[in-house]
């Protein structure tokens, strides 16, 4: 299952430079349906491992979240597609999740400063100078990352993630009739 928001760092203004990839670490966080602390548990009850199973990336123009479902009962896909509705409008931004989340959003930051990330990144910039994609690393700035308000990342989530920015991909040996009806009746 693959839930897709049209929402990268593109998408971001000067201020919002890596609240795209925060927002991303947010829907880990919790949600109407399910709380702080409680996505990683879950998505372990069914038999999904972080990263491997369950994994999010976000891009220039884009943040897809992926969970590659162990089965095809009712339970875990009526789960997963819960997952992604509240991804799609339902995220729990909450002030202590908010602030627990820099330091790991931060930590992907001093892993990706690397020989290789410098490269890319001036092949980037020559290869589309003059455009705003030379400049927009998902990842986005540090001081950013640090001192954003709350309001500023749930500001960007309540503009991008809509309706028609969102996809929705299901895909496995499943009674189509079926999960399409779990679809509508979940998304509608």
């Amino acid at each position: 299952m693959l839930f897709r928001s049209g929402a990268g760092s593109l998408q971001e203004t000067e201020e919002q430079r890596g609240l795209a990839h925060f927002v991303e670490h947010m829907a880990f966080r919790g949600s109407t349906h399910v709380p702080d602390g409680e996505v990683f548990k879950l998505l372990q009850r069914l038999g999904l491992r972080t990263g491997a199973d369950a994994n999010a990336t976000t891009g220039l123009t884009e943040t897809v979240y992926q969970f590659d479902l162990p089965k095809n009962d009712e339970e875990t896909l009526d789960t997963g597609l819960m997952l992604s509705r509240d991804i799609a409008s339902e995220l729990a931004f909450n002030p202590e999740g908010f602030e627990a989340e820099r330091g790991p959003v931060l930590s992907e930051e001093r892993l990706r400063d690397g020989p290789g990330a410098h490269a890319f990144e001036a092949q980037t910039k020559f290869l589309l100078r003059g455009q705003l994609a030379s400049d927009r690393s998902p990842i986005g700035k540090v001081e950013i990352i640090r001192g954003a308000p709350m309001a500023r990342a749930t500001e960007f989530y309540r503009d991008y993630y809509r309706p028609e920015r969102a996809a929705l991909v299901v895909v496995g040996d499943i009674d189509l009739d079926a999960v399409e009806a779990k679809i509508k009746a979940r998304f509608s």
